[in-house]
């Protein structure tokens, strides 16, 4: 049987492979609570018990100026939150809960992309995607030493990075579609590695050119289980975008801009907080004629805009293309 894999960023497909998994009875349910919630007459006693809510509607005077009941609606789902909406005004915890197990136990596979330069495929494929160890990472920076007096700069920028340099996560990262791959996993693409850049920059910034060396600037895709993300963020989007087209309701939030995940503003990157099978590849993008917007100060300065030409040596792309064409079968080159 083939797996069903869908992409953050197809709302159609989504609500087509949510649809299939949700009972009729929630589905029901859902469609007749919320027409039932909007029809009831709202009181301005029911407004001010929901006062110590964030106020959408700025003042008392404003919600009396608007048309009672869509306004009172219209305040409840934006002032809740949409999931939380849910959990309280329309279907309960019980049905939300279930609602969400179900999506985790469905066998839906999710597309993620991962930005990365290639050195070694043939690693990719014995060990797929580990979790960062700056103890490997330091092995892996000395050979960017041109000289011993380098490679003593080197293992202090290390030792100074130890107590400095938190890793992002204790997993692996992805964006959700290639565009923001290049918007926010620049840096990945660019030189690899953020902590290898770090500890080059701490030497003399003119060393981080040497990391074009090495590899391919890539973006690698894989289809993950569903199952194995864990954070909610993802979860109350999938569930948000299903119940409102089931609702009609067309004003849906961009999943994947500026959130807090994990009690952290991030860029909508999804973390897995473990290694990653190789057996999840789909296929490798060389993000070629694209132009790579990277921060490369990590404070107030504008980022570095790169070219493909100026970022991979030919004959590093050519070899890992002979490698690709050679297991085509496995493999698509794009």
């Amino acid at each position: 049987m083939n797996k069903l894999v869908i992409e953050l960023n197809c709302a159609e497909q989504i609500f087509s492979a949510l649809n299939d998994i949700i009972p009729k009875k929630i589905q029901e349910a859902l469609l007749k609570n919320y027409k039932e919630f909007k029809s009831k007459k709202v009181s301005f006693r029911d407004f001010q018990l929901d006062s110590h809510l964030h106020d959408n509607f700025n003042s008392y005077a404003h919600f009396r100026e608007e048309t009672g009941r869509s306004s009172y609606v219209r305040y409840q789902e934006e002032s809740l939150g949409w999931e939380c909406f849910l959990r309280e005004k329309i279907l309960g915890d019980g049905e939300v809960d279930e609602v969400i197990n179900l999506i985790k136990k469905s066998g839906l596979f999710v597309r993620l992309y991962h930005g990365c330069r290639i050195e070694n495929f043939e690693s990719y494929q014995l060990h797929g995607l580990k979790i960062f160890s700056a103890e490997s990472v330091n092995k892996d920076l000395i050979k960017f030493a041109a000289n011993e007096d380098e490679k003593k700069s080197i293992e202090n920028a290390i030792k100074n990075l130890a107590s400095s340099f938190v890793p992002y996560n204790k997993g692996v990262c992805f964006s959700r579609n290639l565009r923001e791959s290049l918007k926010y996993g620049g840096i990945y693409i660019v030189y690899g590695s953020e902590y290898r850049l770090r500890a080059l920059n701490e030497i003399n910034s003119n060393l981080r050119e040497r990391l074009f060396r090495f590899g391919v600037p890539s973006i690698l895709v894989f289809d993950i289980p569903l199952k194995l993300i864990d954070q909610q963020p993802v979860f109350n989007y999938l569930i948000e975008l299903w119940s409102k087209k089931h609702l009609k309701i067309n004003k849906l939030r961009a999943f994947n801009e500026r959130r807090l995940i994990d009690g952290r503003d991030v860029d909508g990157d999804i973390n897995i907080r473990t290694a990653i099978d190789f057996s999840y590849f789909n296929k490798v993008v060389i993000p070629q004629n694209k132009i790579i917007k990277v921060k490369i100060h990590f404070d107030s300065s504008p980022p570095r805009s790169y070219q493909f030409d100026e970022i991979c040596k030919k004959d590093e792309l050519q070899k890992l293309t002979r490698f690709l064409e050679e297991n085509k079968i496995l493999y698509e080159l794009i």
